[in-house]
């Protein structure tokens, strides 16, 4: 009981930064990059994230920190059926995020500096996708349940319910489909926190990538994405700190024809961040159609 407590006065006293030292946001912003509007053909897939992230830079961040490390492994399942809802294919997905992080010399009343953890999960009740002669657009409604641990800094889970709302759109300028260009956003809204006199603000993720295929099965293309908190934390135990960060990188895109797997690798180098971390941002994403 002391322990939390003193918790929940360090939080007052740096800031939203308990549990977890990052951002405040449930979504990772940069996990998606090409074609990252276009949802899949009917079909059930299995999708998994690889993320490995370094930061050594928090702009108006706790004075003790210096650098953070983390790498999360994100499954995600993906149902698209054949039926139709206002002229989209109708879809669900979850996914369960599960990780390591290390940071670097946190006070003691912060709990671990390093350690496993289960963060958030994510159950997407709606994925719309549309199919045009040129254009994709996909559209969705996910919640964030607080499934995942909290108490220590390291801990992956936020410790507050969320919904997310999603609408994006992938454009081709050639009838070859050679070039796409795409544009996710993404819109978080916030419950209280569980322990805490905190809920956090709103916050709009923006991803997006530029890619043209190089020869059958290969794409490559430029990456990158604008994450900021758009409302005000409120609660007695709120700060003044909007946080926001912009990432920029290449992705590479390879289709595994033997095994019926399609991978992609990406790199975004962060800048502007406030109120957050900064760093750099490593993605390996697998996909396998089941």
């Amino acid at each position: 009981m002391l322990k939390w407590l003193g918790k929940c006065i360090l939080c007052a006293l740096l800031g939203f930064w308990i549990p977890n030292v990052f951002s405040q946001a449930h979504y990772p912003a940069g996990v998606e990059g090409i074609k990252c509007a276009t949802l899949p053909s009917p079909g059930l897939y299995t999708r998994v994230y690889t993320v490995f992230y370094t930061g050594s830079e928090f702009d108006d961040g706790p004075p003790w920190f210096n650098r953070t490390d983390v790498v999360v492994f994100v499954p995600r399942l993906i149902w698209i059926s054949d039926w139709k809802l206002f002229g989209a294919n109708y879809g669900m997905d979850v996914l369960v995020p599960m990780g390591y992080v290390d940071v670097d010399h946190p006070p003691a009343g912060l709990g671990r500096s390093s350690g496993w953890s289960m963060g958030d999960t994510q159950l997407g009740l709606v994925l719309l996708g549309w199919h045009f002669e040129g254009l994709d657009i996909a559209a969705g409604y996910a919640l964030w349940v607080p499934m995942g641990s909290y108490h220590d800094v390291c801990d992956l889970g936020k410790g507050f319910w969320g919904h997310m709302v999603t609408l994006g759109t992938t454009f081709y300028p050639d009838q070859e489909k050679a070039w796409a260009i795409s544009v996710l956003n993404r819109y978080e809204l916030n419950h209280e926190h569980r322990d805490l006199d905190v809920t956090p603000g709103h916050v709009w993720t923006v991803e997006w990538g530029v890619s043209r295929v190089v020869k059958p099965g290969m794409e490559l293309g430029g990456v990158g994405y604008f994450q900021w908190q758009t409302t005000g934390d409120s609660g007695s135990q709120a700060v003044d700190v909007h946080e926001q960060v912009m990432g920029l990188g290449p992705e590479l895109v390879v289709q595994v024809k033997p095994i019926g797997v399609m991978l992609s690798l990406r790199y975004n180098y962060e800048l502007l961040a406030h109120g957050r971390t900064e760093g750099h941002n490593f993605t390996l994403t697998l996909t396998k159609r089941l």
